[in-house]
This record gives structure tokens, sequence and C-alpha cells, in this order.
């Protein structure tokens, strides 16, 4: 039998985290979230050293637990054999967080999903996660939005994309993303075989940019979903939503 742990804004005590952690020792648990606790180093740290070892969690949720060393995060991405869901948004990494993160990725070969949204890591962060998507061949599912990512982030993302393989699923909302942003993703469209839904509302692309993704899409027909929302002025006229 397998168990499911979830502990859900409970008091700032090291005692939860390290009962939290015994059953992830213990138990053989498959899920485990521990989001929104705001935990520190030291409670991270027990729960991410009892990842390394534990061989049944499939899914681990730890947004927003002010994690005082992403090492740690990086460390399990490295080790762990059979974690298939990560997400660790609304953890403030930087950019040098996501490098580490990103270099773990590029020899793990079971992570199929993982969450980063809202976790500083703009341009340069977005240029080495963009490295490991070249090499990177289980992740199906990623989450990058509201990361004040532009241009040359999204430039660099694109490219990675036109030959990656894997990934069916990618999230950029609230990013900077632009006309001249949503041109480089249509373009990587055009050879991508592999995506299937798009996220890029709120990412100032206008309608300029919208018509130029959906006319690519048309032409793609793999594309299954395709998320674009924008408003020329939000006080006055209404948004345009488009969804395929």
């Amino acid at each position: 039998f397998f168990f499911f742990l979830m502990i859900r804004r409970p008091p700032r005590s090291t005692h939860c985290i390290s009962s939290a952690a015994s059953d992830v020792y213990k138990r053989q648990l498959k899920k485990l979230n521990l989001g929104y606790n705001k935990a520190d180093y030291r409670g991270t740290r027990t729960i991410f050293e009892a990842l390394k070892a534990n061989s049944t969690l499939v899914k681990v949720k730890l947004e927003n637990c002010t994690m005082g060393n992403v090492k740690l995060i990086a460390e399990v991405i490295k080790i762990n054999k059979v974690l298939r869901v990560l997400r660790i948004s609304e953890n403030e990494f930087g950019v040098d967080g996501v490098r580490l993160i990103s270099q773990s990725l590029k020899n793990n070969k079971t992570l199929e999903e993982l969450w980063l949204c809202s976790v500083r890591m703009q341009n340069e962060g977005a240029r080495l996660l963009s490295d490991s998507l070249k090499v990177n061949k289980s992740l199906t599912e990623l989450h990058i939005g509201v990361n004040e990512i532009s241009l040359p982030g999204i430039r660099a993302i694109s490219e990675a994309l036109r030959a990656n393989t894997s990934l069916k699923s990618l999230s950029m909302e609230r990013n900077r993303i632009g006309v001249a942003g949503a041109r480089a993703i249509g373009e990587m469209l055009k050879v991508n075989r592999a995506l299937e839904r798009l996220d890029l509302a709120w990412s100032g692309i206008g309608e300029v940019g919208m018509e130029i993704v959906r006319k690519v899409v048309r032409m793609n027909k793999r594309v299954k979903e395709l998320r674009m929302v924008e408003c020329k002025d939000a006080m006055i006229l209404p948004c345009s939503v488009v969804i395929m």
C-alpha cells in the first residue's frame, strides 16, 4: 500500500517537519505536500536528506517554503531515481539556484514535471535552463511563469525546444515575452513536433503576437491547447481569450 501525506499550513514548528521527514524515511509514501509551510533551512534540509534515500515518493510539493539552500534540491534531482513531479515554485532561488537545478537536470532521467514559477529566474536563468532542455529527455511538463523573462531568455528557451522531443507542456505566463518573443516562439513551433500545450497568458504579446503564434499553431497541428490572454487596456476594454 502507498500513503499520501499532506501537511497544509501547520504551526511553524520543527516537530512538524521532523515528523514529515520520519514518514518519508519509514512509510511507503507516494505523495508529499509541504507547500506554504515557511520551513527554514534546517527543516527543508531534513526533508531533502530523507528524499535522497527514499525509493517510493513520486510527487513532492514544496511551494513557498523559503528554502535556505537550493543545493539540497539540486542534490535530490541528481540522486533520486523515482521522483516524477517536483513543485518548488515561489521559492526565490534566483539565477544561482536555477544554475544548480539546471546542472542536475542534465543527468536526470526520471523527473517528468517541474514547477519553477516565481523563482526570480530572469534571462540568465532561462538561458541556463535552456541548456538542460537540449539534453534532458525525461521532462514532459515545465512551468516557468512569473520569472521576469524577456526576449533574450525567450529566444534561448525557443532555440532549445527546436530540437527537444520530450517536452509536451510549457507554461510561460506573466513573463515579458512581447511581439519579438512571440515571433521566436512561432519559429520554434514550425519545427517542434512535441509540444501539445502552451501557455503565454499575460506576457505582453498583444494582438500582433497572438496572431503570429495562432497562425503557426494552425499549421503545426500538434498543439492541442494554446492559452493567450491579453488586454489593450484592462480598465476599459475586455480581455480577449484564445484557447485551442
